[in-house]
């Protein structure tokens, strides 16, 4: 049996009567005579008529039924006779459309009270909208991340890390690695290779002032596969501190696309024969040198031109040629440093680019070329002619070019195997 607690002597039923009336939540008390066939209502509040938009004066007195069946499906009306049939408290949660259309979900919660000769209950609702909009948003987000295409995975920082909190089904599927093999551990466990560590460092900072990243990455899978990911990472910061409290990733893998664009970089700016840069390529890089010459620093560009190559191509055949030029070029790369840029120009005729080159050390360089190709093995007896010039600040690159040819042609005019370097 249920205790009933008398109320304070110093507090009027006046008073918890205006509670109710200002109370959030719509109350109701709905009662049903012994032998009668439905409830009707006793009492409604005012949270009732906004809750289920209409004026209590409508309400007091009517039939229950009629009501809530304008107000509902018929499996939820079913549901509620059923609990009420039970005579046990209950609590359901459902929605109706109100007269502007609008489509509202409630919760109500049904407790039967004490009453002789008959039934009385109290409904209490509570408007319950927007917790359910967001509760779908939420399982709409969670569902569309879990069978997304691509990994995403959740981060928080800690001590300069990124341990996962979170990863997708398609994390799993990408990299091999299952929800517990990876959470709790940091990003570099996907990235093995040292100088994309340093990059996290960069990414890192520029996540902690809130920027959002997008930048590739490449990440080794379980399975020791190496691959290059689009990765964009957005800051989640606290709304009131701003705090960075945690990130969301996603990957992309674009290994293939990658790969793709380097093969079409690399035949856009490469010969295909030797391997080398091809003309275009040189022409651009010589418009960076003439950029950058100045009367302190000083460039060079040498032009070469095999001696006896047309013989060779007219007595062995151009198979034996191409063999020469691709000697040729392996033996003239030996010469240079790494940051030189050798390429052929066209035919039998290479050229390089030398930065911060003294004119003295460019003629170095252009018998040291020399040099080369006469010990490869496969030179069939031809030999190089190489003209040197320093490159001028200011100047175009066709009358760099046209220099570089002319004395090319000197150094081919002197006879075989000779360096001619203008201004000297």
């Amino acid at each position: 049996m249920t205790m009933i607690h008398p109320l304070p002597d110093d507090l009027a039923p006046e008073l918890l009567l205006d509670m109710i009336e200002r109370a959030p939540d719509a109350m109701c008390l709905v009662e049903r005579a012994s032998g009668a066939s439905d409830f009707r209502f006793r009492y409604v509040n005012r949270a009732f008529e906004v809750i289920y938009d209409c004026r209590r004066v409508e309400v007091l007195g009517a039939a229950r039924a009629p009501f809530f069946r304008a107000r509902g499906a018929a499996a939820d009306f079913a549901r509620i006779d059923e609990g009420l049939a039970k005579g046990d408290p209950f609590r359901i949660r459902r929605g109706f459309d109100r007269k502007d259309g609008t489509h509202v979900f409630i919760e109500v919660n049904f407790q039967p009270l004490p009453c002789e000769g008959g039934e009385r209950w109290m409904f209490i609702t509570r408007d319950v909208t927007r917790e359910k909009l967001q509760h779908d948003r939420m399982v709409q987000l969670t569902t569309a991340v879990e069978q997304g295409v691509d990994p995403v995975v959740i981060s928080r920082p800690s001590e300069g890390k990124w341990p996962f909190v979170y990863v997708n089904e398609a994390f799993t599927r990408v990299t091999g690695y299952l929800p517990e093999e990876v959470i709790g551990r940091s990003w570099d466990m996907l990235v093995p290779d040292q100088r994309e560590r340093v990059r996290l460092v960069d990414i890192r900072a520029a996540l902690f002032s809130g920027q959002q990243v997008r930048t590739d990455l490449k990440f080794r899978t379980k399975d020791g596969r190496n691959g290059i990911f689009e990765v964009q990472i957005q800051p989640i910061q606290e709304p009131a501190s701003g705090e960075f409290t945690s990130l969301v990733a996603m990957f992309h893998d674009v290994t293939a696309v990658r790969q793709r664009e380097q093969a079409l970089q690399f035949e856009a700016e490469h010969d295909t024969l030797t391997g080398l840069f091809n003309r275009r390529y040189l022409e651009r890089m010589l418009g960076t040198a003439i950029a950058m010459s100045h009367g302190r620093s000083s460039h060079a560009l040498l032009f070469a031109d095999l001696d006896g190559f047309k013989a060779v191509n007219d007595r062995l055949g151009h198979d034996a040629g191409d063999r020469v030029l691709i000697a040729a070029g392996r033996a003239f790369a030996n010469a240079l440093f790494v940051t030189d840029v050798l390429a052929r120009w066209g035919g039998d005729e290479f050229a390089v680019l030398l930065f911060h080159c003294t004119p003295e050390n460019a003629v170095k360089t252009a018998r040291a070329m020399s040099a080369a190709l006469m010990g490869c093995g496969e030179r069939e007896e031809t030999t190089v002619s190489i003209g040197v010039v320093p490159i001028r600040p200011g100047e175009h690159v066709a009358e760099l070019i046209r220099r570089a040819d002319r004395a090319c042609y000197l150094a081919k005019a002197a006879g075989r195997d000779q360096v001619y370097s203008e201004g000297a």
